[in-house]
């Protein structure tokens, strides 16, 4: 899953025109049709759903104390080595 960032013919980007949308309703992003996505840039299809998903958030946050998978790992990688040789 690649993201990309782009202008839209407005001049906002796509996280900005996103942000505008959902603050103005009651909805969460993942519950916006893809109707509503489309209307700011063609690109979106499905796989918006999973790329915004509570999911995906987590596990691509990757600096060290961040929740995602291998960032922890380093984490206890690092902590077992200490242990091992203290």
């Amino acid at each position: 899953m690649a993201v990309i960032l782009l202008k839209t013919d407005s001049g906002e980007n796509l996280e900005q025109q996103i942000a505008r949308i959902g603050s103005g309703d009651t909805h969460a992003l993942e519950d916006l049709p893809l109707e509503e996505y489309k209307k700011i840039s063609p690109v979106f299809e499905d796989d918006v759903y999973e790329a915004i998903s509570m999911k995906t958030c987590v596990s691509l946050r990757q600096t060290i104390g961040a929740p995602g998978h291998e960032a922890m790992q380093k984490v206890i990688d690092i902590n077992s080595r200490y242990l091992e040789e203290n």
